[in-house]
């Protein structure tokens, strides 16, 4: 099976079962996600495919980068002319600086392995930093979510602007300004270029205009529609993304399209406070996985 995978144009990968379990897993997730199902679902695709592409980083990255094209496409065309176009491009100057500070930061680490002569095998510094970050990503989001469960949850009605107001809703947050959209910008280019892990921050950002949930779901994937496509030419030039990476996604586009009809479905027949339990916990795992497996390659680098 391996030798026959491996004929049809999968040399990106070194172990084509292993790729097809876990890639097809995280292409699932990504469009759930995509679809809006799962809250923070598609934060543990990446890791997954980290694990997919055997710790490879920068070459999950570049996989992983085409089947979010796909989604991104899939969710523009569902959510057509939905979007605040406004709230969108007031995020994108940040977005592109933080951007630049992630190619910056990727090319560095390709240097680094190559002064290291590490393109042919062994530990790579690259590799080893982008998991750690990958990891420490993750559990930040799971810790950022219990948190915020946690503080609601605790918070008394009695003290709420609408207990107090005699049912009067809660006026809503005021519009980030300049500066705080200048920072989240920077913060999802930032995390967009390093780790596909830009999606909380734009909900903070979303979250602050008061906008409708299809609005809201619209904007969100306009907003990365822009991102991704800006974000091809920079892994072009990074060599993260190129001819054998594209045909390593091919395959698991059949996820994608799986992912996001699964997505709609479960999102009208299933709570989704059950399944997003489930997907914190592997996120925390995986996590964990991941910044272990950075400190031994670090540890072998020394």
């Amino acid at each position: 099976m391996s030798d026959l995978m491996l004929s049809l144009n999968m040399t990106a990968v070194d172990e084509p079962v292993r790729y097809l379990v876990f890639g097809t897993a995280a292409a699932l997730l990504v469009s759930m996600g995509k679809a809006g199902f799962g809250g923070g679902v598609g934060l543990l695709s990446y890791p997954l495919m980290i694990m997919a592409c055997g710790d490879q980083t920068r070459k999950a990255a570049g996989i992983m980068l085409p089947l979010l094209v796909l989604c991104d496409y899939v969710s523009v065309l569902a959510w057509w002319r939905r979007w605040h176009i406004p709230a969108a491009m007031r995020l994108v100057p940040g977005m592109l600086a933080g951007l630049v500070v992630g190619f910056a930061a990727l090319a560095a680490m390709g240097r680094l392995d190559e002064l290291r002569g590490l393109r042919g095998g062994g530990p790579s510094p690259a590799d080893a930093a982008l998991m750690l970050l990958v990891g420490l990503i993750a559990l930040g989001f799971v810790a950022l979510q219990l948190s915020r469960r946690r503080t609601s949850g605790a918070t008394p009605a009695a003290s709420s602007p609408v207990a107090a107001d005699d049912g009067a809703p809660e006026p809503p947050a005021p519009r980030p300004g300049f500066w705080e959209t200048a920072t989240l910008g920077t913060a999802a280019g930032v995390t967009t270029m390093l780790a596909h892990a830009a999606g909380p921050i734009a909900t903070i950002y979303m979250l602050r205009h008061d906008m409708p949930k299809d609005r809201f779901a619209a904007t969100t994937s306009f907003f990365f529609w822009i991102a991704n496509q800006i974000k091809i030419p920079l892994y072009v030039a990074l060599g993260m993304m190129n001819r054998e990476t594209l045909a390593a996604a091919v395959w698991l586009a059949p996820g994608i399209v799986a992912g996001s009809l699964l997505g709609v479905a479960l999102n009208r027949r299933l709570r989704q406070t059950h399944f997003t339990g489930v997907v914190y916990a592997l996120l925390s795992v995986v996590g964990v996985h991941l910044i272990v497996k950075s400190i031994m390659a670090f540890r072998g680098l020394a």
